[in-house]
């Protein structure tokens, strides 16, 4: 056949002897398992054979496959063998699921598809299939017989023409549809790039007109304008700086020339003696290590036997308390140090143990700091223009109370002298610590440095030390109040003994930094009044459905509290959203939002972080809308930050932080400003908030000046605060300057009276206005503040966050060594006056660790002492008001019941004889008074029987218990009213809040001043209401009342009777008080456990079908009591209860253990009254045990209180001894 009788068009190929798709169909699991199978059999490339012939291909043809091809074929199988061996490891998962075929079983149910290579070998022993009309060949003509093949071979020829043909057909066509396949993904790729050209030609369209860019260009300029003006002010403040500078460095080199260079000279001869006495001392210890050849760790000690050398204990008590190195990590820090850096072989070098370490290191820092604070203080003390002042403060860690002491001697450094752990925060015990705190610093002072000092020169050198202190530093708390007196009392005494004058006493100063503390409580307490008087409803979040918010907390602090828990980094890690704000702000190209922790810091926070929220408000905002409230937090901040009325709260705060707060700050802090200073700065500072406070009107403006003008460039130092002042004071609009104002009003109010009464010595007529000249001089040099007990507080603060349960002892040399500089006292020290010490405090190192274990035991003794009497005294009262109740209730039960209403008052008194009216009345009103019912300030005396001294008349008493009985039917009325809806402003009116404001100012004006006028007398109370509402509300209270004590009881009680009596229902009247007329009846038993306090009551409701009436007795052994419930309307079965309740009480196990049988359904016509039931049940017959039997309605909630009354009657009469292992 010619060659040009071929079609052009695709040929049909058939494959000659076996098709492709008459291959064996094989998966790639069989093919796995048969290589697996084979692999023992077979080597090599030898293992391909069984796999091509596993996939069809005939023995004759396996000679044609090459050495690559089985190669390739193999490499395919360990690929796929791989595959499955990684889709195993979820094979278990996807199973369990239960969603059908797994990954892995679907990789091994897939066909096998084997290597490119082969399909080619098996593709050329396919022939086209040609036409009828064009192809005159037969089929059979062509068959690759085993015959023809090895003809062909034979003849050097491999395959025939037509062959050839259908193989250079199908290559063609193959290469042509890649070919298709290329111009496609080229067109897809020239369409992408087409569109990417048309989104940049209109992303180019897009952009701003040449002006646009000219009025950016402009407001850039004016900034760098502002920038450069601001720069100017900044250098001329820094040549103004600079000038003074110089004129101080001149003043100070005028100085007398021959004093400087002699005291110079004589710290240079100190400085060359100790370095030649170093350099002998280091000359010696080098020649004696390479005498022996090794460091010397150990010495001699003088008792007999080896110790530590004071060079090793000193670098353990270096590594431990200088470098906070772990104790357990002592020995290999020395070791690796000297073998690394010093090339000396340390692995047997003897060196202290852990426990040796722990002891010396922490007992021998305490010793020393001690020493080295009497050191410091006596050297300083002993001059006399320098005062001594005793800073003193306290505080709480986990649990645990601290009280801490330190003196200062005017030169700002002061010296730490305890920091123990008391059992309370009496007077007494800080006291006792002082006087302990002093005599050990002098005990050790006297054993370590001067080693030869007799008891009475020990005594003579505290008395000493106490009578040389001229201040004491505090918080002015009422407890230090009477410490102050206590160490008068001290120092007296000491100075008698001694044969002494008394010293003058000490002068109490207050800390400047707790003013600042207090001013923001202050107006925190302002705040909540101003919104009072501005909102006649909640705003922000506090309006939103099913939230509750602290009353105790205005809605501005809410807002910041809220802002700061969401926003800062250290807030909520649940519910926070720092770092996702913090991503807002940098893609708009705002600046961070500058905002203080709540946790670790004070009250005072709340001025700065106002300000800034105020601020950022938009931003804040913004981000809130754009950012899913995911939480209830960021639900509340966002409401909070849409009420207008509370971002002018943190305006308000904010104006106040600028104008009092940071200038407060400045001044306290400048060294430069002294105690006397301050005198004059606090009157500024009243005068000032006095006319703040009485002004007609305030008008916020960029122009508002406080009472330091000339701290405002100080203050305004900072860019972005400067940014801050400018939008607290501008964009006001007429309505938001009256509000802000008014709230600056409210707060001067309430900072006035506070500043007045905390800085009166500061005033004129005060104690720091009355000096003498040599008392003043004293009073310039004493500190201002109290930062410095602060700063020991938050080294404590580490040590107990780090280590929570370090020893007393370990804690107090931890902080003690640090804070008083102990290692660059002992730098200061020649060789051998370091070696005398450590060898003297080494000495006391047992006795400071017998001391500290007893002083740990004697307060672990003292807490227990405490918590025993409060325990007791909590009983005491418990049962004491337990008592004075029951005969509360005898008294009122015998003359007539509960008076709920008026008219029930009313008509009981008319059936009492006159002379019973004045105990009847009596025993009303004290049951009001116990139950504590919630009564206007005005209206508090109502519950008394006398004023003035005076007995108040039974008609006075009548009018009282009427009074009293309006104004609880009025609270229950408003309880039960729907709560008003909240106005869209949520603001008053203008005329009405200014009212309120004045009103408010007057009003704290006038009680700061002891001319307290009563306020508004309330409205006349309603006097007739639904009698059944009013007694199903007073019903409800004295319930809740009663239920409360009988919650202050443990018990555990057995509810049983027959089915449908009411027992769940009962359970439920008495723990929510609520009925249900529907009940499902109970299978098995129900647990009813309710917590009130640290008081837990377990009732137990069994089922009272037959087949649970089995379960009674285990439910009921070891109980407080037993309630059995009969349906008192149902007479049909009261046979069955009378039959169970008698053979329930038959069991020994239940011996004595009081039964209260209770009749339901008393509501109904038929039902048993109480003497019928006790003959019905034979509850006579019963004489082993104490049974009482109530008529009681559920529904209706009679009897009740009765019932509730025996079980609080019950509560410890039957302990809970017995064994509940039925249960």
């Amino acid at each position: 056949m010619a060659t040009s009788s071929t079609p052009k068009t695709k040929p049909n190929l058939r494959l000659r002897g076996r098709s492709r798709s008459s291959i064996r169909p094989v998966t790639n699991g069989q093919v796995i398992t048969h290589l697996k199978s084979s692999s023992q059999a077979h080597t090599g490339l030898d293992k391909a054979q069984p796999i091509l012939k596993l996939v069809g291909l005939p023995s004759h043809l396996m000679e044609f496959v090459s050495d690559n091809l089985k190669k390739a074929l193999l490499k395919r199988i360990k690929d796929l063998e791989r595959e499955a061996q990684i889709l195993l490891k979820s094979h278990t998962r996807e199973a369990a699921s239960g969603d059908g075929i797994s990954t892995y079983e679907a990789h091994l149910a897939r066909e096998f598809e084997p290597p490119a290579a082969l399909q080619q070998l098996l593709n050329p022993m396919a022939m086209p299939i040609v036409p009828l009309s064009t192809s005159p060949m037969p089929m059979a003509s062509n068959s690759p017989t085993p015959a023809r093949l090895d003809q062909s071979k034979q003849s050097g020829m491999s395959v025939s023409v037509e062959e050839k043909i259908g193989i250079e057909a199908a290559i063609v066509d193959l290469r042509v549809h890649k070919a298709k396949a290329k111009v496609a993904q080229l067109k897809a790729a020239l369409a992408e790039q087409k569109a990417e050209v048309r989104r940049l030609r209109a992303k180019l369209a897009k952009r701003p007109e040449i002006r646009v860019w000219n009025q950016r260009l402009r407001r850039l300029q004016g900034r760098y304008d502002k920038l450069r003006a601001e720069h100017a002010k900044r250098q001329a403040f820094a040549s103004s700086a600079s000038r003074r500078r110089d004129l101080r460095l001149r003043r100070a080199n005028s100085r007398s020339k021959s004093s400087q260079l002699a005291t110079e000279r004589v710290k240079e001869l100190r400085a060359d003696t100790r370095s030649l006495h170093g350099l002998i001392c280091e000359a010696n210890e080098k020649l004696q290590q390479q005498s022996v050849g090794s460091i010397i760790t150990k010495t001699s000690r003088p008792s007999g036997g080896q110790q530590y050398t004071n060079q090793v204990i000193s670098t353990c008590m270096h590594l431990v308390l200088d470098c906070h190195v772990p104790v357990q990590h002592v020995k290999p820090a020395i070791r690796r140090v000297l073998t690394d850096l010093v090339g000396i072989d340390a692995g047997n070098l003897a060196l202290p143990s852990r426990s040796q370490v722990s002891a010396l290191s922490y007992s021998l820092g305490s010793c020393l700091a001690k020493a080295s604070a009497m050191e410091k203080l006596l050297h300083q003390g002993a001059k006399e223009d320098r005062p001594i002042t005793i800073l003193h403060d306290a505080t709480s860690k986990k649990g645990r109370h601290y009280a801490a002491y330190q003196v200062d001697t005017g030169d700002s450094r002061p010296m730490a002298v305890s920091l123990r752990e008391v059992e309370g925060g009496t007077a007494n015990i800080y006291a006792r610590e002082l006087d302990y705190s002093v005599e050990e610093l002098v005990d050790l002072f006297c054993s370590v440095v001067l080693a030869h000092s007799s008891d009475e020169e020990r005594r003579r050198l505290k008395c000493n030390l106490l009578a040389r202190v001229n201040f004491l530093m505090t918080d002015r708390h009422v407890v230090n109040k009477c410490l102050n007196v206590l160490l008068n009392e001290m120092r007296q005494e000491l100075a008698t003994q001694q044969g002494v004058n008394p010293p003058p006493p000490v002068t109490a100063l207050f800390c400047g930094m707790h003013v600042i503390v207090n001013l923001a409580a202050a107006a925190e307490a302002a705040l909540r009044e101003w919104e009072t008087c501005m909102a006649a409803e909640a705003v922000g979040s506090a309006a939103l459905p099913g939230f509750r918010p602290s009353q105790a907390e205005s809605g501005t602090q809410r807002l910041i509290r809220t802002v700061c828990k969401a926003f800062h980094a250290l807030g909520s890690e649940q519910c926070g959203v720092a770092i996702p704000l913090q991503t807002y702000l940098e893609s708009k190209g705002a600046p961070s939002l500058r905002l203080d922790d709540f946790r670790g810091n004070r009250a005072y926070i709340t001025f700065p972080n106002g300000g800034n929220i105020f601020w950022q408000r938009d931003r804040l905002s913004e981000f809130l809308a754009e950012y899913t409230c995911s939480n209830r937090l960021l639900i509340a901040v966002q409401a909070d930050l849409a009420s207008d009325l509370l971002l002018s709260g943190c305006r308000a705060l904010g104006i106040a932080d600028v104008l009092l707060i940071r200038p407060l700050w400045v001044l306290l802090r400048c060294r430069d400003v002294t105690l006397t200073d301050m005198n004059e700065r606090y009157e500024r500072a009243c005068n000032w908030l006095r006319q703040l406070s009485s002004s007609e009107g305030v008008t916020v403006a960029s122009s508002m000046i406080g009472p330091f003008p000339e701290l405002a460039q100080t203050v305004l130092r900072d860019i972005q605060l400067q940014d801050i002042w400018a939008a607290l004071t501008s964009e006001l609009t007429a309505l938001e300057n009256e509000i802000v104002g008014q709230a600056l009003q409210i707060m001067a109010t309430h900072m006035l009276v506070l500043l007045e009464r905390e800085v009166r010595d500061h005033l004129p007529g005060g104690t720091l206005r009355q000096l003498t000249p040599e008392v003043a001089q004293l009073v310039s040099s004493a500190p201002k503040d109290n930062v410095a007990v602060e700063r020991g507080f938050g080294m404590l603060d580490k040590c107990v966050a780090d280590r929570p349960n370090m020893r007393p002892l370990a804690r107090e040399s931890l902080v003690l060594f640090g804070y008083n500089c102990t290692s660059e006292w002992l730098a200061d020290k020649t060789e051998r006056e370091k070696d005398l010490l450590l060898t003297r405090a080494r000495k006391l190192v047992p006795q400071l660790e017998k001391r500290g274990k007893e002083s740990a035991d004697a307060l672990r003794s003292c807490r227990q002492e405490i918590l025993r009497a409060k325990l007791a005294e909590k009983q005491r009262k418990k049962d004491s008001n337990a008592e004075s109740i029951r005969s509360i209730l005898r008294v009122i039960e015998a003359y007539g019941g509960l008076w709920p209403t008026i008219s029930r008052m009313d008509a009981v008194l008319h059936q009492l004889a006159p002379d019973q009216h004045e105990k009847a009345i009596k025993a009303q009103l004290q049951l009001h008074k116990a139950t504590k019912i919630h009564l206007p300030k005005d209206k508090a005396s109502l519950l008394n029987f006398s004023a003035a001294g005076v007995k108040r008349s039974v008609p006075q008493l009548r009018s009282q218990l009427r009074e009293v009985l309006q104004i609880v039917e009025l609270q229950d009325q408003q309880k039960g009213a729907d709560a008003p809806t909240v106005p869209p402003s949520g603001l008053l009116d203008a005329r009405e809040r200014k009212e309120r404001v004045r009103t408010a100012i007057a009003d704290r004006l006038q009680r700061h001043g002891e001319d307290w006028i009563p306020g508004h007398v309330l409205q006349r109370l309603p006097s007739t209401c639904q009698s059944r509402d009013i007694l199903s509300q007073e019903f409800k209270r004295i319930l809740d009342w009663i239920k409360s004590l009988f919650w202050k009881e443990e018990m555990e009680l057995t509810l049983v009777g027959l089915q449908n009596s009411g027992k769940t229902t009962f359970v439920n009247v008495i723990a929510s008080g609520q009925f249900t007329e529907d009940m499902i009846p109970t299978v098995g038993f129900n647990m009813r456990k309710i917590t009130k306090g640290s008081v837990t009551i377990k009732l137990w409701d069994i089922g009272g079908q037959p087949r649970f009436r089995s379960m009674w007795e285990r439910y009921c052994r070891g109980v407080n009591a037993i309630v059995y419930m009969v349906d008192a309307a149902d007479r049909d079965k009261l046979e069955a209860a009378r039959n169970e309740l008698h053979n329930l009480l038959d069991k020994p196990q239940l011996q004595g253990i009081p039964v209260l049988v209770l009749g339901n359904k008393r509501d109904l016509d038929s039902a048993l009254d109480e003497r019928e039931l006790i003959e019905r049940l034979s509850l006579t017959n019963i004489t082993d045990r104490e049974v009482c039997c109530y008529s009681i309605s559920c529904k209706e909630k009679e009897n009740i209180d009765i019932t509730l009354q025996w079980l609080i009657q019950h509560s410890k009469s039957t302990g809970s001894a017995a064994s509940s292992s039925g249960k």
